[in-house]
């Protein structure tokens, strides 16, 4: 299942040892990687970047890519998103806006 609403402009891959040392993460964590974000996107412009690792869509956890794939396919379109990141060590919570 594709990704849907405002996730479909965000690439990500599920987290491996080869993802995790070029983005500086622990390969025990879990979630997926943010690999590309299309460039005027909502998600960019709500702060979203390369090498985020996604831990929460809508406070649904997605530890794995299936799990990140079934929330973000039923996503409607004209709905925020939030979003819970770590970015170098730290949580943060984004919202995506239409």
């Amino acid at each position: 299942m594709a990704p849907a609403g405002l996730l479909s402009d965000v690439e990500v891959r599920e987290l491996n040892i080869e993802l995790a040392g070029r983005y500086g993460l622990k390969s025990s964590d879990h979630g997926v990687v943010v690999v590309r974000v299309k460039p005027g996107s909502p998600a960019e412009e709500a702060g979203v970047r390369e090498g985020d690792l996604v831990l929460e869509v809508n406070r649904k956890a997605v530890g794995t890519l299936k799990a990140y794939e079934h929330v973000a396919a039923n996503l409607p379109k004209d709905q925020a998103v939030l979003l819970l990141l770590r970015r170098q060590g730290r949580a943060i919570y984004l919202t995506l806006r239409p």
